[in-house]
């Protein structure tokens, strides 16, 4: 009934157990610097609900998300109540909208639980698949066992597309996600852990050389290092043209 917004935007789509936020924070800040308009769906919020719809850095206003939110409502009411969906579906449907009103060059779009049957997998084949570091998360519902934590949330790995893996994975995380993207004609990537040194990490961040190229990011913790050469890799698979100069600024 929206005409489907999400079949005109371009998307990043990242699932994982933890690192996503941190990873949609980088990739979006690289093409921003690249003068892209940058849209990015994030959740939960940290401090305001108007947090989860991103375009290059700023919220959605509240002026937007109030005329969006009443024109999806107004949608559904035609509907009837045959259609119930869920919160996380509404707030998803809520960004397709926001995004391509903002005519958004791509969109990094974050799964909210799992991937295969999580809202945001409604998109088609995106620009790239990513998936962050996976643990045992939502047991009841994602599997007990990482190996089926690891299918459900690559799930999102599409045909003909492309696939990066945060490095440092169990051994059955690797196997698995390697499987789907094999099975799906997916290029499957993963950061090379052995190009990489951590030159300084410490509370105000850290400096790595990646590849003989020296990159700084300002959040601590040894898996940010892990998480920016995971977003740098997403970069080169898509953007490859995006000078390095400008991925390190972002």
């Amino acid at each position: 009934k929206l005409d489907n917004p999400q079949d005109k935007l371009k998307f990043i789509h990242i699932a994982g157990t933890n690192g996503k936020g941190s990873v949609c924070s980088y990739i979006s800040s690289i093409l921003k610097h690249s003068n892209m308009t940058v849209g990015m769906f994030t959740s939960p919020f940290v401090t305001c609900f108007n947090e989860r719809f991103q375009v290059n850095g700023e919220y959605i206003t509240d002026c937007d998300l109030c005329d969006i939110t009443a024109s999806v409502k107004a949608t559904l009411d035609k509907m009837g109540d045959d259609y119930k969906i869920p919160q996380f579906g509404l707030v998803t449907i809520i960004g397709f909208v926001y995004f391509l009103k903002k005519q958004c060059d791509v969109v990094v779009l974050e799964v909210g639980l799992g991937g295969r049957t999580d809202p945001t997998n409604v998109i088609s084949t995106p620009l790239c698949s990513v998936i962050t570091q996976i643990g045992l998360d939502h047991t009841d519902r994602l599997g007990d066992n990482i190996g089926q934590i690891a299918f459900e949330k690559g799930g999102i790995i599409k045909a003909g597309g492309k696939t990066v893996l945060y490095p440092n994975q169990d051994e059955q995380v690797v196997n698995v996600i390697r499987s789907l993207s094999i099975q799906s004609e997916s290029k499957f990537i993963i950061p090379r852990a052995d190009r990489l040194e951590c030159v300084k990490c410490n509370l105000t961040g850290a400096t790595f050389d990646y590849f003989g190229e020296e990159y700084e990011i300002s959040i601590a913790g040894n898996c940010q290092v892990y998480n920016a050469v995971t977003a740098i890799e997403t970069i080169k698979a898509v953007f490859p043209k995006i000078p390095v100069d400008t991925v390190k600024k972002g």
